[in-house]
């Protein structure tokens, strides 16, 4: 039975150990760049936006006012509205949830996919190594944007397929990347150790290569989001991608643009959107890579 004095000191120790981790965590807060913090909080600002978005917006975003028809920005719609009377402002931040999230989505499969094909590549070697990296590279002998939209053109428009063809062109650079990366570290000192210590092979790949792995790869998908979140929304504006009457950015663009000349608006509105959100991304991965390679060697 553990004392109460006993019990005291290990709460305390807990606690002390708590207060050292947030300590540690404010620390290194407060010695990265200014850039980094302002990156930070303007992505947190985003995925906020895009979690509380839809109950704080001021109109139905699908709800249709045909007396406000193609109406300019105004005191009461901020925005202005589309040609169904739709409350602009309100479809661009709902619009938040779906192109933002989905991109996050598109960059967090393929780079699991292509995580595991390219340590299973390079840890197996031979006739494994051979096949996985000739698939890959029938895949990359496509551009990526033409082979995303032949994909999405056999399978139809929608939000399943247009996510699937991204994962289709995009597991590719993550497998390559992870391959390189596993090459590199297979002969490192610790991991011959941890092979003599009588490690699996799982043991060796998910607890002594990965540590050193995440940080590349998360710098690699941070960077990638920009390009996938533009990638979606070109589905959604040549109506590949998803279709209207949901709130997204590529499909607004698509709505608006028979009316650009009269109601610019409509399109510089979510347009603007999809520029500050793919800038503010851009910004935080060149953060991130600039933070790994200061600590180069050093796992997060």
């Amino acid at each position: 039975m553990i004392s109460a004095s006993h019990e005291k000191a290990y709460t305390s120790s807990c606690q002390v150990t708590w207060l050292d981790r947030l300590r540690t965590l404010y620390q290194n807060l407060i010695a990265t760049p200014i850039t980094f913090k302002i990156s930070l909080i303007a992505v947190l600002a985003i995925v906020a936006i895009g979690i509380i978005g839809p109950f704080i917006v001021p109109f139905d975003p699908y709800a249709t006012d045909y007396a406000a028809s193609l109406a300019a920005p105004n005191a009461v719609h901020w925005f202005g509205c589309d040609a169904m009377g739709r409350d602009v402002f309100s479809r661009v931040i709902c619009g938040t949830r779906i192109s933002v999230f989905l991109s996050l989505a598109a960059v967090a499969i393929p780079l699991v996919i292509g995580a595991i094909v390219g340590a299973v590549a390079a840890y197996a070697g031979g006739w494994i190594d051979e096949v996985l990296m000739r698939i890959a590279d029938i895949f990359q002998a496509f551009p990526e944007i033409i082979l995303g939209v032949a994909i999405v053109g056999v399978l139809g428009p929608g939000l399943a397929n247009a996510l699937f063809a991204v994962v289709a062109v995009m597991w590719i650079r993550y497998a390559r990347l992870m391959r390189s990366l596993v090459l590199r570290l297979l002969h490192a000192d610790f991991i011959e150790t941890a092979r003599m210590s009588g490690a699996s092979h799982r043991q060796i790949l998910v607890h002594h290569m990965l540590p050193h792995l995440v940080p590349q790869l998360l710098v690699m998908g941070t960077l990638d989001i920009g390009f996938v979140m533009l990638t979606l929304a070109s589905f959604s504006f040549l109506g590949l991608g998803i279709q209207a009457p949901t709130a997204e950015w590529g499909s607004m663009l698509n709505d608006g643009r028979l009316y650009f000349a009269s109601s610019p608006y409509l399109m510089v509105f979510p347009g603007c959107a999809i520029f500050i959100t793919v800038l503010v991304f851009n910004v935080f991965g060149n953060c991130l890579s600039d933070r790994l390679e200061r600590r180069k060697g050093i796992s997060w």
